[in-house]
């Protein structure tokens, strides 16, 4: 599991805050990165990967008790006359089957990435990252720059998915064309692992565009701290 708490060095962490203290100079504009685990919790997914753990631990553990022919007789020259029925597994024992399945299943999703993707829908990991990256936005205040001019970009590595977010101010000045090309920046360093250019080349891109939309007017003051925000498992 790529965890967001260890993700980043403490060198990479002053490449991006860095990154940051350079492009708000040239704006009264706040930049906050974010960087999360995972979005969702996604119990859905860890609960059909345990339904399909428990079906198959019950179906082998049937096999191998199945397939015990100890109560064979047999007689002459070691020639088996007669089979008896072969043993079948009690209830108790497949409760328990079932049981252990169910929860081995469960547990093998939960820390296993790549496993529980495959049970969540495109949809699912949409839907979980943008409710993320809102409370995030409210949540450190970028909404509450003295401008409206907070700008949020927020990786969810789990998802492998950015969500750039911006308040007012800058989006009533054809805020939308900032957001999207931040995102897309982010998201073509994102699919090639270079999480650290995720951060500072999406700031370097939407520098100038901030600049132009909100220029520094006299004293520019630095309201939210440069550094990157880190959650995990999930905000």
């Amino acid at each position: 599991m790529v965890r967001a708490d260890t993700l980043f060095s403490e060198e990479k962490r002053r490449c991006i805050a860095e990154a940051i203290a350079t492009a708000e100079a040239q704006t009264s504009a706040e930049i906050v990165c974010a960087v999360a685990t995972e979005s969702g919790r996604y119990d859905r997914a860890e609960g059909i990967c345990g339904i399909l753990v428990a079906v198959i631990s019950l179906g082998l553990t049937n096999f191998f008790v199945m397939g015990d022919y100890s109560g064979a007789t047999a007689s002459g020259q070691g020639v088996s006359h007669s089979w008896s029925d072969p043993v079948g597994l009690g209830l108790f024992g497949q409760i328990v089957a079932i049981g252990l399945g169910y929860v081995a299943g469960n547990l093998l999703a939960s820390y296993c990435q790549p496993l529980r993707r495959l049970f969540v829908s495109n949809r699912e990991m949409e839907d979980e990252t943008a409710r993320s990256a809102s409370r995030v936005f409210l949540s450190q205040r970028v909404r509450s720059t003295r401008q409206a001019g907070g700008v949020l970009i927020y990786v969810s590595l789990f998802e492998r998915r950015v969500v750039v977010l911006a308040d007012d101010g800058i989006m009533q000045h054809d805020g939308q064309a900032v957001v999207e090309t931040a995102r897309d920046t982010a998201i073509a360093a994102l699919r090639v692992g270079k999480f650290v250019e995720t951060f500072v080349t999406t700031i370097a891109g939407i520098a100038g565009r901030l600049q132009q939309v909100l220029p520094v007017e006299g004293k520019n003051d630095d309201e939210l701290p440069n550094e990157l925000r880190s959650f995990h498992p999930r905000p």
